[in-house]
């Protein structure tokens, strides 16, 4: 039997993704929102964005000493039937979700529940299996553990048993000590600390709930790891893209030509990374039904607003206080803001620079930044907090790019041109 060769399996590819992409409604360029007089420039760049056919539905915000200077939205939820992007809009955040697990994980350290330096299996014993008794939380949020992935090729019945889930990493052999080497845990980050914080609170919540009643609900943020039933209606769908930016996100076809001068035990693993995520990472057409918007993927699906976001890490930019309430004390502030050594991560075949779970923003020519913590997400997401600019940001879009961890050249755009506006305010 001959196999099909590779060049026609690529026009089948191409056939499959360019068509629909290509059928889809246009609909009239819209923004909407405000900014700061000082901030014009940002309003301008995302205006633009929209206006060259970049994004088909986003967000971004801005604050800026303790006020929010920008607060735009544009697009559409979705671009088929052609709603449009309102407000109070939400999309997925991808991993910018790691970083409100890191603040969970914050929260349970700052109340004495939990401490960074202390063995996993101190609170949940079954985990030192296979060798696992030396993982610390810490290994855990910095993705030094050494489990980048399951054993099993996850599917929604898996997700939803968190019983099923801890068994699955209590019986995981790691695949490098502890502390040894550094992979992105892509998905099982959020599921690890999840299993500790149902351990570590009195009320033995889910990190969702957690998330939820002791940051979301207190501090008035629009952000969900789980969304409820009567909020799915503000949730945008997320959107297909051109043929050669899928083939850039699809990691089989990635490995395809990345391969050949990358490292093939690297790739390898990679790619396993996604493969084994299964259900939870293989289609945008199940990302946008409400089974899966619903479930709890702590390291992957929360949903949010970037207004929300920025202001959740303004309070952080404001040491952790807002309105008389304490997220996190100066201590555990610290914690958060004290990023290891940079290493090459194993898994994302890339410098990282991780912070007790947050992560280091990558350093960006023609950019003045200096200490940019907070996490960025796939598909071209991310939302920092500068501490020496008294500045925090966050930028979401339902339109996937291939060029994430910071490199988006959307976020970029608008990056540069808020950072241009506080230069602007600077002077003399």
């Amino acid at each position: 039997m001959h196999l099909p060769s590779a060049g026609f399996i690529l026009v089948c590819v191409f056939i499959a993704l360019e068509v629909p992409y290509m059928l889809q409604t246009t609909y009239p360029v819209r923004t909407d929102g405000k900014v700061d007089k000082w901030f014009d420039e940002v309003a301008r760049v995302f205006r633009e964005i929209h206006e060259e056919g970049l994004d088909s539905g986003s967000a971004f915000a801005v604050y800026y000493k303790g006020n929010k200077v920008v607060d735009l939205w544009g697009g559409y939820e979705n671009v088929e039937t052609g709603k449009q992007w309102k407000q109070n809009t939400m999309s997925m955040t991808f991993s910018v979700t790691k970083a409100m697990v890191a603040l969970c994980m914050a929260v349970a350290v700052d109340r004495g529940y939990a401490d960074y330096n202390q063995r996993v299996a101190h609170y949940w014993p079954e985990f030192s299996q296979q060798g696992k008794g030396n993982i610390t939380i810490k290994h855990v949020l910095n993705h030094e553990a050494g489990i980048p992935m399951t054993t099993e090729r996850m599917t929604f019945d898996i997700a939803k048993d968190h019983s099923h889930l801890a068994h699955i990493l209590e019986t995981a052999k790691p695949m490098w000590p502890a502390g040894t080497s550094s992979g992105f845990h892509f998905l099982t980050y959020g599921w690890l600390v999840d299993q500790v914080i149902r351990r570590v609170d009195p009320m033995h919540r889910s990190l969702g709930q957690f998330f939820h009643q002791e940051i979301a609900q207190p501090f008035d943020i629009d952000f969900y790891i789980g969304v409820p039933v009567n909020l799915h209606q503000h949730v945008a769908d997320l959107q297909s893209t051109n043929t050669f930016e899928l083939f850039s996100l699809h990691p089989l076809l990635q490995s395809l030509w990345s391969r050949t001068w990358k490292s093939l035990r690297y790739e390898d693993m990679a790619s396993q990374t996604i493969i084994k995520g299964g259900d939870i990472t293989w289609t945008i057409y199940k990302m946008n039904g409400e089974e899966y918007r619903s479930l709890e993927i702590p390291a992957f699906n929360g949903i949010g607003s970037a207004r929300s976001i920025a202001k959740l890490f303004n309070i952080l930019v404001n040491g952790g206080q807002y309105e008389g309430k304490t997220l996190v004390s100066p201590k555990t502030l610290i914690n958060l803001t004290t990023c290891g050594e940079e290493t090459f991560d194993e898994i994302i075949l890339d410098t990282a620079k991780w912070c007790n779970g947050m992560m280091s923003h990558p350093v960006l020519q023609e950019i003045p930044m200096n200490r940019l913590i907070g996490h960025s997400g796939f598909g071209g997401q991310g939302a920092y907090f500068d501490l020496d600019n008294d500045l925090s940001f966050a930028y979401t879009t339902t339109t996937l790019s291939p060029s994430g961890f910071g490199r988006d050249k959307r976020y970029v755009s608008l990056l540069r041109a808020t950072y241009n506006s506080i230069e602007k305010l600077k002077s003399p």
